[in-house]
């Protein structure tokens, strides 16, 4: 879902967290294309998703850890 005219936003659904206190539900957000560091995740896939920021606006870029789980 594009959220803004350079970010998009993800909704996952939480299996495990490492880190922090979050919801069964998280939105993360990031930048549009790849180009900007946004990380383009595949609807359907699982992730293991680092993020930053406060809990009402997470974000992630390509420069983090995420990847395929």
């Amino acid at each position: 879902h594009i959220s803004g005219e350079y970010e998009r936003q993800y909704e996952f659904k939480v299996t495990e967290v490492v880190k922090g206190d979050i919801g069964e539900t998280v939105t993360v957000f990031t930048a549009l294309n790849g180009a900007i560091c946004g990380y383009n995740f595949n609807i359907g896939t699982e992730y293991l998703v680092y993020a930053s920021g406060p809990n009402d606006k997470l974000r992630t870029t390509i420069c983090t850890r995420t990847k395929y789980y």
